[in-house]
């Protein structure tokens, strides 16, 4: 192996350097856009995936792929290919729009994405991602908004409303169990995020200009997640010894790690997606909803 040592380069070389890169990155994206044909094919391959995903995580839950995905100890029944079931709601609750939209938009019925619909709801509520609940419904409520076909629109939904009745029905505790606990105090999901977003908060406060360097978040966050909980309102918080490589939110991990720099260009970037939204606005929509709560940029 060879080792490789720089020295000699201050902070703003460094933010320059990684600003410039950015720049050079985005130029590249605008000046080669993904055509129609091109952007249908990543929409069909993601609702392909979340498809197969599903039909795993299902397979998982019913305990018929043990020997693909073992069960752990006080873990979660679902987690298909993911290894977790947070980021498997995520990815389902983005594929899940894109599946509706080329339902809805085509000229046929569609049998494999009508198959696919009731399937990626099941997985879903099974992975007790409740803010990935949350995404996909701002997701599928764009795509309805959109697209004007009341008959689709009606079979889509008696689809769906079937296959949440099942998973209510027949698994209670990832469904209305965990939608239950989260007006609970000592639902841990929920209260230990506000102890970790104003941990992250107080990180961006105090390296404002240009954060704390990408990738230093986990370097950095025990000592402000500790001077969180030893603060005059600490005790507002669930107390703890986590520690943590995110807080479960993109837009304050670019915000601690880059600060007001990265900020301005992510509101860049985001400026761009907005002038260049097209079929897949619902899906961009569902990964906003999903990364004020989660980090799927980390992940």
């Amino acid at each position: 192996s060879r080792d490789i040592e720089v020295t000699g380069v201050d902070d703003s070389t460094r933010h320059a350097g990684r600003i410039e890169r950015g720049r050079r990155d985005v130029a590249q994206v605008q000046a080669r856009p993904l055509g129609e044909d091109n952007r249908a094919k990543v929409a069909s391959s993601i609702v392909f995936a979340g498809s197969v995903a599903s039909v795993l995580a299902i397979g998982q839950y019913a305990g018929v792929l043990t020997f693909l995905f073992p069960r752990f100890p006080a873990s979660s029944p679902v987690y298909s290919v993911f290894g977790n079931p947070g980021l498997l709601g995520g990815y389902i609750a983005i594929a899940l729009p894109l599946a509706l939209l080329g339902y809805l938009r085509a000229s046929s019925m569609q049998p494999l994405l009508l198959a696919a619909l009731p399937a990626m709801m099941s997985a879903l509520l099974l992975s007790g991602a409740r803010t990935a609940w949350l995404a996909a419904a701002v997701g599928c409520a764009i795509v309805v908004w959109k697209t004007a076909n009341p008959r689709k629109i009606a079979i889509a939904a008696v689809l769906l409303v079937v296959a949440s009745s099942a998973c209510v029905v027949l698994a209670p505790e990832q469904t209305v169990v965990r939608a239950a606990s989260l007006l609970k105090s000592s639902d841990a999901g929920a209260n230990l995020r506000w102890w970790v977003w104003a941990g992250a908060l107080s990180m961006f406060k105090e390296n404002f200009i240009a954060g704390v360097d990408i990738g230093h978040f986990a370097l950095e966050s025990p000592r402000y997640l500790g001077d969180v909980l030893w603060s005059s309102d600490g005790q507002s918080f669930m107390h703890n010894t986590l520690l943590t490589e995110h807080p479960h939110n993109d837009f304050l991990l670019v915000a601690s790690e880059t600060g007001v720099i990265g900020v301005l260009f992510c509101v860049w970037l985001l400026f761009i997606a907005l002038k260049g939204r097209g079929p897949e606005w619902a899906a961009f929509c569902v990964w906003l909803v999903f990364a004020l709560f989660n980090s799927p940029l980390h992940s």
